[in-house]
């Protein structure tokens, strides 16, 4: 199932119409960043966050280091529009190829199983 995602993210048949879709979600993803890091500003976040991140980029990370505050809001800050912006283009494309309701190279079936639980998901943590 996983080739089945990959085969659709990669694609580019639905290339323009999701980029367009995705400058319009921006300020709805900008916005819910904010209300994550609002009343938040650690003055070391910058500091704290370069260290997780070089940390994650080793796969030396510790729970422990995800208990400070500083380096999540850094890290919140400095990731999240990108990686919500991928989400939203991945699932808007894996949508359309399921709203298009035939594929030459994909099994339907097991793309919409694969969408619905998806968006049962409610916590990632």
């Amino acid at each position: 199932e996983s080739r089945i995602l990959d085969q659709i993210v990669e694609s580019q048949t639905f290339d323009s119409k999701v980029d367009e879709e995705v400058e319009n979600a921006r300020p709805f993803l900008i916005n819910v960043r904010a209300k994550l890091l609002e009343g938040l500003r650690p003055d070391d976040a910058c500091e704290k966050a370069r260290e997780l991140l070089g940390h994650m980029t080793k796969g030396s990370q510790t729970r422990q280091m995800f208990s400070n505050n500083a380096a999540l809001y850094g890290y919140t800050q400095q990731k999240f529009l990108g990686r919500a912006l991928l989400i939203y283009k991945s699932l808007r494309k894996i949508a359309l190829v399921m709203e298009q309701g035939e594929s030459n190279s994909v099994d339907l079936t097991s793309l919409s199983r694969i969408y619905n639980n998806i968006y049962r998901i409610d916590r990632v943590c």
